[in-house]
């Protein structure tokens, strides 16, 4: 654990330590407790940083998708310029399906650190190969639908198409 940690000290966008961490609460019963822990000293923190990153990554690995959205959003109104929030965000909303949103967020966090727009860049190339994944079936799905005259799902699978749509 202690060699996980230091490794997000270092670089707080490893999202296997985090999963890796994750794992080992579960394993071992601690999850809960250890979210618990890191909600109180959140409380206390001057400079939150590294606690804010794994609570959010906590309550994301540990199933809590949304409690994770609603506390990064949160703490994005107060730190609207940390490209590591922005990108964690990004993440979840991506899990969500939110993939407009989340490509907004990926693109604010290269803009906002782009001396380090490397450490960004492949969650949005991921993002954007994941679109254009969704697209192809949505538009293979639209036509099918048009063909069996089924125009209602024919409806319903230009409206999903139109919420990752750009190219």
């Amino acid at each position: 654990i202690t060699g996980l940690n230091q490794l997000l000290e270092i670089e707080p966008l490893c999202l296997d330590a985090y999963q890796a961490l994750c794992d080992i609460y579960q394993k071992t019963g601690r999850v809960g407790a250890v979210i618990k822990g890191f909600e109180a000293v959140l409380q206390k923190s001057r400079e939150p940083g590294r606690v804010l990153y794994s609570l959010a990554q906590l309550y994301r690995l540990s199933g809590d998708i949304s409690k994770s959205i609603s506390f990064l959003r949160e703490h994005i109104r107060v730190h609207p310029h940390d490209p590591v929030m922005l990108t964690f965000l990004g993440i979840a909303l991506q899990e969500e399906k939110a993939l407009l949103e989340a490509e907004s967020l990926y693109h604010q966090a290269i803009q906002i650190d782009a001396l380090h727009k490397d450490k960004y860049e492949p969650f949005l190339q991921a993002l954007l190969h994941e679109q254009a994944t969704c697209r192809a079936a949505l538009q293979q799905s639209l036509v099918s639908a048009v063909q069996q005259n089924d125009y209602q799902s024919a409806c319903r699978y230009y409206d999903q198409l139109l919420l990752v749509a750009h190219p």
